[in-house]
């Protein structure tokens, strides 16, 4: 089982713009992943990259 922890939050103001290059705002948060700390990049256009360094642990959600 993987936890996840968010340990950063995010502002929603850019969820009402429409989805296009110009409005995507990336935001940094740090996750835990088995106690191993990821770097998190978070678009508006929903989805989210994990930068790590175990390629195991990339990750990529889309809703």
């Amino acid at each position: 089982m993987i936890h996840l922890l968010l340990l950063l939050s995010f502002s929603l103001v850019a969820l009402g713009q429409e989805n296009s290059a110009e409005s995507w705002k990336m935001e940094t948060m740090l996750v835990s992943l088995n106690g191993k700390l990821a770097e998190v990049k978070m678009a508006f256009s929903e989805v989210i990259v994990y930068k790590n360094t175990d390629p195991q642990l990339a990750i990529d959600f889309r809703n």
